[in-house]
């Protein structure tokens, strides 16, 4: 039978399940008057207190127009075996999976959309962010030979380093995939630097923590069906290094 308890402060913690923004308490006992105090002060820790609020940008998805004028939609990275591309999952996986995880955690955000370039978008989150934000930018590798997890942040922002290096860790422990590390991005050395460094300028150019996922290879079938099967653990993991951020 659910909702009964007698020990709230052995059970306090361990048995109750979050269900979005409710919790299902299981056991067995009798519900005290004391157990539903540390109860409720148990959800309360659960609440972050936070000023500040999480920009989302979903990589891609914004239009371009080629050298002869014509304007196309940018969808990124597509797996060439279902044909799923680089903005669709992340849109998906942002929308249904983290945006419910951040606000059921109390943690403020919004999400900014393309709508053509990388200077747009980089005044377009400018003039959302505020001094405690931070921003993440969804993306995902392209390489059929390649596997694995990689977070970026600009090369001279230790709390971008900070950030980058607890999302890498959730995102490794839920994947499963090579471990390729926090990378940095800087000015490009010269012309055969660029790719390497390829939107270094949302890195410098943003007033706030910039922190860019690159959780696996969208065109790697194996890396797309454990992203596939890993979503909701995937936004938990990402919330929990947010918190861990937040705690300093």
């Amino acid at each position: 039978m659910e909702h009964r308890y007698k020990d709230p402060k052995e059970l306090i913690g361990v048995e109750f399940e979050e269900l979005g923004n409710t919790y299902k308490i299981t056991g067995i006992g009798e519900i005290t008057e004391e157990f539903m105090t540390l109860f409720t002060e148990k959800v309360k820790e659960e609440i972050i207190n936070w000023n500040g609020k999480v920009l989302i940008d979903v990589g891609h998805g914004g239009t371009k127009t080629t050298s002869s004028g014509k304007k196309y939609r940018d969808y990124g990275a597509v797996n060439e075996k279902s044909k799923v591309d680089e903005f669709t999952w992340n849109h998906d996986f942002v929308m249904r999976y983290l945006i419910p995880e951040l606000n059921a955690s109390g943690i403020a955000n919004k999400v900014v959309l393309r709508s053509t370039n990388i200077t747009k978008l980089v005044t377009d989150l400018n003039k959302e962010a505020g001094k405690d934000d931070i921003i993440l930018s969804f993306h995902l590798n392209s390489d059929i030979k390649a596997s694995g997890t990689e977070t970026l942040y600009w090369h001279t922002s230790e709390k971008g380093k900070k950030l980058a290096g607890l999302i890498q860790k959730g995102l490794v422990g839920v994947l499963g995939l090579p471990d390729r590390g926090i990378k940095i991005r800087r000015k490009p050395l010269d012309n055969a630097d660029s790719l390497n460094q390829r939107g270094w300028t949302m890195f410098k150019d943003t007033k706030v923590p910039f922190v860019m996922l690159e959780s696996f290879f969208i065109t790697n079938d194996e890396d797309l069906k454990r992203g596939n099967e890993k979503k909701a653990e995937l936004a938990k993991a990402v919330v929990s290094a947010i918190k861990e951020y937040i705690k300093g």
